[in-house]
């Protein structure tokens, strides 16, 4: 009975040292003045298709990648330039934003970072960054417009 008391603890302590923190998807960021977001998901993978080709991260790293739900909080059509927007890593490096595609909406736009928000809508979009880093570490902050972030996790 104790050796199973004592397996079964074992058992407990993996499990909750393998739990995965999910980011607070009520977390309300400010983007500017009438545009807000809440950080929808954020992925890892370690291929990535860029185009024609394919990229695959070095052992270890991931490439991240975001699904952000912006809200326009005013009347008017608000535009939201992504190349605002990087990820801060653990040694303070910016890693900018290679792809950004609007949810359930085939864009085809000269400036591929800029997407327009109509007067009081919701709208996810997706985004992949550019460079892996390592698949273990705790996505913390983005810096947006030039003002750090630190994300909110449950």
């Amino acid at each position: 009975m104790k050796k199973l008391a004592i397996l079964l603890f074992f058992i407990t302590a993996s499990v909750m040292a393998q739990k995965k923190e999910k980011i607070d998807r009520d977390q309300l960021y400010s983007y500017s003045e009438n545009l807000e977001f809440t950080i929808y998901k954020i992925g890892r993978t370690r291929m990535t298709n860029r185009g024609n080709v394919n990229y695959v991260a070095e052992k270890g790293k991931r490439f991240i990648s975001m699904m952000f739900q912006f809200k326009n909080n005013s009347s008017e059509k608000q535009i939201i330039d992504f190349a605002n927007i990087q990820l801060v890593d653990k040694d303070q490096n910016l890693i900018k934003i290679d792809m950004v595609v609007k949810a359930l909406k085939l864009t085809s736009k000269l400036n591929r970072y800029e997407q327009s928000l109509k007067g009081n809508k919701k709208r996810i979009f997706a985004v992949e960054f550019e460079i892996p880093i390592d698949k273990k570490e705790k996505i913390s902050a983005l810096k947006v417009k030039g003002k750090i972030i630190e994300l909110v996790y449950k």
